[in-house]
């Protein structure tokens, strides 16, 4: 009677090569995230141009003229003041009247500031005063100015022609002593050198964790022995977090407004929220399409799928029979052959490059280190052999 035979063993074996393998991918899937939002900052916030961009239309938004005239007129109409001049100027029979008169007076001068707001000249001093401010904040958040007379950072828009011009449909003669007194100053609710820490690290991160994400998915790839489906996996998982950060921005918009004590005023924060963040879905949603596309191309490509039209196979072998096809497999295996000799001459280039040419600092060093770990990265993949296609 026969020995019975071993029972293959099935499951997935996950040893060193796969726990780096997925400790990869995850680094690359996270750094991806964190450069979308510091990428979204950088472009948004911290760019001077772009922020005008911005904010140079809001003015001619209808809720947003209203709540900017009615911050101003309220920053300005002194209603105890401008009601007891009325009633001086009544008989006392009809002095009741003052205070309807008084609202009826404060309601037409925000229409007419609404107007004003909404004018070219307005759109004029807007932009202007926006761009300085921010170009000042961002010079002293980033060390280049020795301004050290702001203690705590705030973006403050002066807009002393919007309470001239409410002074004159008041009949009021302006001083002079406080025509910038009126304006919209926004506290971060930190100090400058907080800030500045904060605006540094933005930048940083913007310049290098593009880099991260590419070594980190490269060596993954490098090391897997199962590199369609882990094309798959990291399509999938950048599609889905892309989902959901735009799912937290819409979830996000009503905690934002719910913060704004001032009800009328929540319209206008609304459109700036929207304004703000538009940008961001735009990148969310590229995010979305790449991974999508990504796990598509990686999963319809498998052997068993294309095997079964003979139109698609007969194609492929064309294609692999042709004379750049040929070239490439060629330049493989030079590649693979010198292998060792070119990645040491990669890394011999950036560091003559770091020493004599570039001059930078350690941020500089840690984006030049990144360069040539990918540089390496594409050789050894380049030089890697086919692997198996795993059923998915």
């Amino acid at each position: 009677m026969a020995t019975g035979s071993k029972k293959p063993k099935h499951g997935v074996k996950f040893g060193w090569r796969q726990l780096i393998v997925a400790a990869l991918a995850i680094l690359g899937i996270v750094s991806s995230v964190a450069f979308t939002a510091a990428h979204w900052t950088e472009r948004q916030l911290l760019t001077t141009d772009n922020w005008i961009t911005l904010v140079a239309p809001l003015p001619q938004n209808d809720r947003v003229a209203t709540a900017l005239s009615e911050y101003t007129v309220n920053n300005t109409f002194d209603t105890g003041q401008v009601e007891q001049r009325i009633r001086d100027g009544l008989p006392d029979r009809v002095a009741f009247l003052a205070p309807a008169l008084t609202g009826q007076l404060q309601t037409r001068t925000t229409n007419l500031v609404k107007t004003f707001v909404q004018s070219d000249q307005f759109e004029t001093v807007w932009v202007a005063t926006n761009r300085a401010a921010h170009q000042h904040l961002l010079a002293n958040a980033r060390g280049e100015t020795t301004d050290a007379g702001q203690k705590i950072a705030t973006l403050q828009l002066k807009l002393g022609v919007v309470r001239e011009r409410i002074r004159s449909l008041l009949g009021k003669a302006d001083s002079g002593q406080q025509g910038n007194n009126i304006g919209i100053s926004v506290s971060l609710g930190r100090s400058m050198g907080s800030v500045g820490r904060y605006v540094r690290m933005v930048d940083f991160l913007n310049a290098t964790l593009w880099l991260v994400a590419i070594a980190s998915f490269l060596g993954a790839l490098v090391l897997s022995s199962a590199r369609r489906r882990l094309c798959v996996i990291v399509g999938v998982v950048t599609a889905v977090v892309g989902l959901l950060q735009l799912i937290g921005v819409n979830a996000l918009r009503p905690v934002v407004l719910n913060h704004i004590e001032t009800l009328s005023y929540r319209p206008a924060i609304g459109v700036v929220y929207d304004s703000l963040v538009d940008n961001f879905r735009t990148i969310s949603t590229n995010a979305v399409i790449a991974g999508t596309t990504i796990a598509l191309v990686a999963y319809l490509t498998q052997r068993r799928f294309t095997a079964k039209s003979k139109t698609l196979t007969k194609q492929l072998q064309g294609l692999r029979q042709s004379n750049l096809a040929i070239q490439w497999q060629q330049g493989r295996e030079m590649v693979r052959r010198y292998l060792a000799q070119s990645a040491g001459a990669v890394i011999a280039v950036g560091l003559f490059l770091s020493a004599f040419v570039l001059h930078t600092d350690w941020q500089g060093l840690v984006r030049v280190s990144l360069i040539m770990m990918i540089a390496v990265e594409l050789l050894m993949l380049v030089a890697a052999r086919p692997t198996r296609s795993a059923p998915m």
